[in-house]
């Protein structure tokens, strides 16, 4: 038992081109709240990707756009911007996000529904 290795080799996988470690990326992943909207807390990005189904970038082009509130606040507000830490928003910010949504949708539906009627 002395001559063997303490750790065995790994099988080569030909398929992935060997057998190094796969790295986890730092990408961030969608994460539905834990809280109910209703209540009063604080959501991350990965929150809010989960809620409205879409990737941070989208999110982030949408702030840049003025198509989605900017943050609430940052982790470390009086640090130098880009060094601020992870934003958050506030629930009562995404409600009301939600409800301007879910108004301009019914709007659109109900402006088709004239246009056919007439």
């Amino acid at each position: 038992m002395k001559n063997q290795p303490r750790y065995p080799e790994a099988p080569q996988d030909t398929a992935c081109g060997g057998s190094a470690p796969k790295r986890k990326g730092g990408a961030v992943k969608a994460k539905a709240p834990v809280i109910p909207l209703e209540q009063p807390g604080r959501l991350r990005m990965a929150n809010l990707m989960a809620i409205f189904n879409c990737s941070h970038t989208t999110l982030y082009q949408r702030i840049k756009t003025g198509e989605f509130p900017k943050p609430d606040g940052y982790d470390w507000p009086s640090r130098p911007v880009g060094k601020q830490g992870r934003p958050y928003w506030n629930t009562a910010t995404i409600r009301e996000r939600l409800g301007s949504q879910d108004e301009l949708h019914h709007h659109k539906s109900a402006g088709l529904a004239g246009n056919q009627a007439a």
